[in-house]
């Protein structure tokens, strides 16, 4: 079995939770001292071993695959935004041309790929509108150089002579995400529109979805991974779930320039997603939204003592951080925003 991005957020606890299960697992990453510190926490979880390749090292791909025979292939490597945006070649290097890379030495074997994608692929979509839930026969129109990178992935993937299964992802909450916040991180959660509809998922949820799809009766389809019904959000009700996972009082909107109902083109690459399928396929009992607080918590013990205290000040420190404060108009543009801080690369071609 093999994990790609087998270290990071999610795909440590895919890894994990595949090897808990008695499966041997390489964990495929590059060595950094974060990995290879969590490399050597999760040794003792069964047979889970580092694989430290490059995914843009097309021969180096090919090697691994041939010496190691996985049964199968949980693909979950990507540079996501805004460090696509930061350095779209070196996205497109990692989500496609990897992407090729471990079809190509796939291809022909017995393996299943399990292809992490994303709603990104849908572009915007207007949260003024009653557009129903994206699902697979949605038409894709990504937005983004992330989202267009996702689309070709999933169509070499398709097109390959392989048993596949591809998931495509809502807003995964992790504790992760707290130790990620910096000036990009909040530049990027302060473009979205507040109204901007999201769809949430717990991380082990997440996880076990594709460890699950590994083995379930799932070839040839494309599923949606998002949580429960309490999951369907406005951005800025997610917002306020965040911060109550910090300590900073209960879960509250915290407001935002709303977006902007006349422009289809105006809003962020998230919406709400037909997930009944995945959840039957894949056999899901995923966690509410209370649940998932309860669970993000826990993991972030320790520091949410110390954040409490700016629960109070935290709501105005986010109106004077806002992309928008000196931007006129009534409406979110998180485009014209994302193309002014990243260039047009940023942007889908």
């Amino acid at each position: 079995m093999l994990v790609t991005g087998g270290y990071g957020s999610l795909g440590a606890r895919v890894s994990r939770l595949l090897a808990d299960r008695g499966e041997r697992v390489l964990a495929l990453d590059l060595p950094n001292p974060k990995t290879t510190a969590l490399a050597g926490r999760l040794a003792r979880h069964g047979q889970l071993e580092p694989a430290w390749v490059d995914l843009t090292d097309a021969p180096a791909v090919t090697e691994l695959i041939a010496r190691t025979n996985p049964r199968a292939v949980v693909h979950l490597a990507a540079i996501l935004p805004p460090v696509s945006y930061e350095r779209p070649a070196l996205a497109e290097r990692v989500n496609v041309d990897g992407t090729r890379h471990l079809v190509d030495a796939l291809e022909g074997s017995d393996a299943r790929l399990v292809l992490a994608s994303s709603l990104a692929v849908y572009g915007s979509r207007n949260g003024a509108k009653p557009l129903g839930l994206a699902g697979a026969v949605t038409p894709v129109n990504p937005r983004d150089v992330y989202g267009a990178h996702k689309v070709r992935a999933e169509a070499i993937v398709r097109a390959a002579a392989l048993d596949w299964t591809i998931l495509r992802l809502g807003g995964v909450i992790a504790p992760d995400l707290f130790a990620a916040v910096d000036r990009s991180a909040m530049f990027m959660q302060g473009i979205i529109p507040a109204d901007n509809r999201i769809h949430t998922v717990w991380v082990d949820d997440a996880a076990v979805a594709f460890a699950n799809a590994v083995d379930a009766d799932c070839p040839g389809r494309t599923l949606m991974v998002g949580g429960d019904e309490t999951h369907l959000l406005r951005q800025d009700e997610f917002n306020g779930h965040m911060l109550s996972i910090a300590g900073m009082g209960a879960p509250r909107p915290y407001g935002g320039r709303a977006g902007n109902p006349d422009d289809d083109t105006a809003w962020f690459i998230t919406d709400w997603m037909d997930t009944a399928e995945a959840v039957d396929v894949l056999r899901l009992r995923p966690l509410s939204i209370s649940e998932t607080r309860a669970a993000c918590r826990a993991e972030l013990s320790r520091w949410r003592a110390a954040l409490r205290p700016f629960g109070r000040v935290v709501p105005f420190g986010i109106g004077l951080a806002s992309p928008y404060r000196r931007t006129p108009g009534p409406y979110a543009d998180p485009w014209r925003l994302v193309e002014s801080r990243y260039g047009p690369a940023a942007l889908a071609g």
